[in-house]
């Protein structure tokens, strides 16, 4: 993906006109409820907004979700008011220099990179966030969203509500996951690693936020978006469980944990993901529960390859294999043997509990999902929280975990083979049965945004 100067000059005209726009709608406001959702990445990433905003809305709210190029299409077929908001993530990560550069596991080149490209597109992003959030009552923000969506609220007087979906926020229990996933033995290291990683991300998006608070009026800023954000009181959204995670004995009553959100049936039907295949069912009934591989979003350099070695384990291992390709480029290709049965999107609810076990990247969403559903894990991680999930889970007794880089047929041998034995199974129900007896978490989060209305406000400079 390359740097266009005509998209920055258009991207340019786009935030004058958006300017004008906001002006126009400021004084055409009136008492419905407006929630403005501000997603981006891949599908892992925006799965969870569409499933709060499509609750939202069958409450009854005025609501908006913004998401990537990459997935307008799939999340408009839910019914739900979609803006698009910067540019195709997913096209990066398919090309050579993505798929390079993922495959490497190098973090800090990694960071770097996307960094690179959010600045490139920095017009458009500010354009489309301004345009998004006019008017709201109500900001819900990703963590690649925050620190503009940040503006936006202040620059309003409105709440912001952070939604995030592995914890970030500091703590002394344990590291920041992009750091390590090690037990550096000391609180104070640990809080370290989350001031290491704050330090860098500000100094990553600093420009970018100075730019669209002049844009929106407001004065400059030298603290960082999240300890700004902890001075105002408002409540941030953590969406995964406590049984994974148990809540840090340092975080404060702002920092909500309330569980992973599930696709509910009728989305699942809107994006055409409810029924599957009579020959995928007729293969699961043939023969014993496989074990289910998933990789979610994350791009396959070698799918022949990967497919080859993928059947060699089965072999090895006297086991069969449902792939659920995602979005890479295995979706395309066809069925390498008897023992591999190849799936696209598909329902996580429907298809894992005819599972034995899972390999997967260790995406939250999918970490959740084959949790809830009982089974043992595999993680081979690629980036980000990856394999902080990969630890958690090994850490609970219910799988183990390897960066995908590392991924041989050895390795994947002695995984499903450990994760095979007794004591793994049965941690994992007794992990199933705890999630699944968990409160509802969209209500509960529902019920936070909704709250947030009656809170005072106050952004400190």
């Amino acid at each position: 993906m390359r740097y266009d100067p005509s998209f920055a000059s258009a991207s340019a005209r786009a935030m004058t006109d958006v300017l004008a726009e906001c002006s126009q709608r400021s004084t055409q406001r009136d008492d419905t409820v407006r929630i403005a959702l501000t997603s981006f990445g891949t599908r892992g990433d925006v799965q969870p907004f569409l499933v709060l905003a499509m609750a939202l809305q069958a409450r009854g709210h005025d609501v908006t979700l913004a998401v990537p190029p990459n997935v307008l299409e799939w999340a408009a077929q839910c019914g739900v008011r979609i803006e698009r908001i910067g540019f195709d993530t997913q096209a990066y990560m398919d090309s050579p220099e993505g798929q390079a550069m993922f495959a490497s596991g190098n973090v800090r080149a990694i960071m770097k990179r996307m960094q690179a490209l959010m600045h490139a597109h920095q017009d458009l992003l500010l354009a489309d966030q301004m345009r998004i959030c006019d008017g709201a009552d109500v900001i819900v923000a990703g963590v690649l969203t925050e620190d503009h969506s940040a503006v936006m609220a202040e620059a309003q007087g409105i709440p912001l509500i952070a939604l995030h979906l592995a914890p970030l926020m500091p703590t002394g229990d344990f590291a920041h996951s992009l750091v390590t996933t090690r037990d550096l033995r000391s609180r104070l290291l640990h809080r370290l690693t989350y001031a290491v990683v704050e330090r860098l991300w500000w100094a990553a998006h600093r420009d970018s936020v100075a730019l669209l608070r002049s844009r929106m009026g407001l004065a400059s800023t030298r603290r960082p978006t999240q300890q700004r954000l902890a001075t105002t009181g408002l409540c941030s959204v953590q969406a995964f469980s406590s049984h994974l995670v148990p809540r840090p004995s340092d975080w404060g009553p702002t920092q909500r944990i309330v569980g992973s959100f599930q696709v509910p049936k009728a989305a699942r039907r809107s994006l055409g993901e409810a029924a599957p295949a009579p020959q995928l069912a007729a293969w699961l009934e043939a023969g014993p529960p496989p074990v289910y591989v998933g990789l979610g979003s994350m791009p396959v350099r070698e799918p022949d390859r990967m497919l080859n070695l993928l059947g060699q384990v089965a072999r090895r291992c006297n086991c069969r294999m449902v792939v659920g390709a995602g979005w890479s480029t295995l979706a395309s290709l066809q069925d390498p043997s008897s023992e591999i049965r190849l799936v696209g999107a598909i329902d996580h609810d429907w298809l894992l509990p005819r599972c034995s076990a899972a390999v997967h990247h260790g995406g939250a969403g999918t970490t959740h999902a084959v949790v809830r559903a009982g089974l043992p894990s595999v993680v081979a991680s690629v980036f980000a929280d990856q394999p902080f999930w990969g630890a958690r889970l090994a850490q609970l007794g219910v799988g183990c975990h390897m960066p995908f880089r590392k991924v041989t047929c050895d390795s994947l041998e002695r995984g499903l083979r450990l994760i095979s034995k007794a004591d793994a199974v049965a941690h994992a129900a007794t992990l199933s049965a705890r999630m699944r007896s968990d409160p509802n978490p969209v209500s509960a989060a529902m019920r936070l945004i909704e709250e947030s209305r009656l809170d005072t406000i106050c952004y400190a400079p």
